[in-house]
């Protein structure tokens, strides 16, 4: 199945396309993220950007972390992730951008220590 990101952006409509193999049927699905009226040159307005794409993106790929199902589950993180990259290269906004790679950081874990 082929799946399309569609985001309103300032009035403006672009598209991309990613492969999503979790789902057989061969039918285009479309994700839509509203930021018009956001000021994406600041915080607030970045941050609200942001989370309106994370909400999509986890609807759009069924991320259901209820679900045992671990095939189901890593096809899902994997849509996610496609798709708020996706998502967010297309807002190209320096201040959503700096949102998404902050939260792509590894806390640093420490295994053992005497």
């Amino acid at each position: 199945m082929e799946r399309r990101f569609l985001g309103v952006l300032s009035a403006a409509i672009l598209t991309s396309a990613i492969a999503a193999p979790a789902f057989a049927e061969d039918t285009t699905a479309q994700m839509r993220v509203k930021v018009g009226g956001l000021n994406l040159s600041t915080g607030v307005g970045a941050l609200s950007a942001f989370n309106r794409i994370r909400v999509a993106t986890r609807d759009f790929c069924s991320l259901d972390p209820g679900n045992r199902n671990l095939s189901v589950q890593a096809e899902a993180r994997k849509c996610d992730a496609q798709m708020t990259y996706l998502a967010v290269k297309q807002l190209d906004s320096p201040m959503v951008t700096a949102m998404y790679e902050g939260s792509r950081t590894q806390p640093t874990v420490l295994l053992a220590q005497r």
